[in-house]
Order: C-alpha cells, then structure tokens, then sequence
C-alpha cells in the first residue's frame, strides 16, 4: 500500500518547502493549539479555503513540478492497471504536528469506495507525503498499516501489537512516501519542541475523476 522514494526532493527545494510550511502553519495554529485533525494536529488542506495549497507557490513549483516529474514514471506504472490508464493531480495539502504532542492519531482510512474500484491496482487515490526536514521516531511520523488498503476501513477489535511499530522512519529530507490513502494509517506522538511537517500532493485515477463523487472533487 506504500513506497518510500529517496531524493524526490533536492535539499534546496526541501529547505524551500520547510519554509512554506513554517509561514503557513504560522497563519494557522492559535494559541490554543487545538488542532483541526485532533490536538496538536493540522490537515493544510482543511485549513484553506480552496482546499488545497496549489496557490502557494513552494507547493506547486516543489512537490508537483519537480518532484512530480521525478515521480512521473513510477506514477504512471502505478495507474496503468485502469481502464482509462491514466491519472490526474486533484489536490495539495499534507499535515503537520506541533511540538511536544504526546498522544498517537487514532488508525483510520481516508477513502472508501464502490466494490468496481475497489481493487489492488490502480489505487483510486494516491497521496505523495514529504519529509520536508529529516523524521526521526521522536517528532511524529506516520503509522501504515501494510496490505490494508483493501479493508474498507475496518479495524479490528483489537488491533495486533505488530501495528505499534508500524512508523515510516527514519526517512531523510527529500523522501516521498507514495502512499494508496485507503490503507490503514495514523500520525504519532511528536515528543519533540519543533513542528512535523509532511505535505503532500494528491492523484487520482482517471476512473475515479470519472465517478465525479461531490465529497472528492
């Protein structure tokens, strides 16, 4: 359900987009901390007003033009499997965790959808996250689930011990995690006093742009 790229970003555009996060986490944050995804958590894209974060241009000019057209190829080998064997950019947003967040996000699923597309490949939607900064098990990574982007969302009663170690790190400033978003998935505590960013750039088939679903597009 997930891969990690190495060098999808340079360290100049990492620096870049580290900054972008920093001034528009600083628009965001109140001084309550309260978080839009739980406390101490942000979604950028439920923050905007579009949505997205398509008009700052670290965003559009780092992660979809460059570090897209590096992740061209495995993106189009991933979206192949369609009907239509193409794929789109929708969507800019990512999260970010504040310092010293001791608490883990509840495991989750972001998309669920009807049985035809329900299928290993190709994913309906993909997520492209990025270290912006180097990620450690100290400042927040993220939890996957491998092989669960087929579970509908469903969580066992008890999940299996296994899923607490889980947590894509160490990963270098610059790695892409190219990730299916209905696998299993959580951020994790940030025991650290600096904020963890992880922006991304989502993409969708072109048979699920097809279904037009109001909640998506």
């Amino acid at each position: 359900g997930f891969v990690i790229v190495n060098g999808a970003l340079t360290l100049l555009e990492s620096d870049e987009m580290h900054r972008a996060c920093k001034d528009a986490a600083a628009d965001i944050v109140g001084s309550d901390r309260a978080g839009n995804r739980g406390p101490g958590r942000y979604s950028f894209g439920v923050a905007s007003s579009t949505g997205s974060m398509l008009h700052v241009p670290a965003f559009a000019c780092c992660l979809l033009d460059s570090a897209g057209s590096r992740l061209e190829p495995l993106l189009r080998r991933i979206f192949d499997a369609g009907q239509k064997r193409d794929y789109l950019c929708v969507s800019s947003g990512g999260d970010f965790v504040v310092g010293e967040v001791p608490m883990d996000q509840s495991v989750h699923s972001e998309l669920v959808v009807k049985r035809e597309l329900d299928v290993w490949l190709p994913p309906p939607m993909l997520s492209v996250n990025f270290a912006v900064h180097d990620i450690t098990k100290r400042n927040g990574p993220m939890r996957i689930i491998p092989r669960t982007q087929l579970h509908r969302g469903i969580l066992p009663e008890k999940p299996p011990a296994r899923w607490a170690n889980s947590c894509i790190c160490p990963l270098r400033a610059g790695a892409a995690i190219v990730r299916d978003v209905r696998v299993l998935h959580s951020g994790t505590a940030n025991l650290l006093e600096t904020t963890r960013f992880l922006p991304n750039v989502e993409y969708v088939s072109a048979d699920f742009r097809a279904t037009n679903r109001n909640d998506c597009f």
